[in-house]
């Protein structure tokens, strides 16, 4: 799904965006957090 139609999504207040986002970014987001969490002196 575009982008533009997940923000659609957002201002209609849709559960469905959450799920969206998920699916085109959650492996991203989640690589991002892993590897600032495995940073050593944080």
């Amino acid at each position: 799904m575009e982008d533009a139609a997940i923000v659609d999504l957002y201002w209609q207040r849709s559960d469905q965006a959450i799920s969206e986002t998920d699916r085109k970014y959650g492996r991203y987001c989640h690589t991002i957090a892993y590897n600032i969490c495995a940073m050593p002196g944080i």
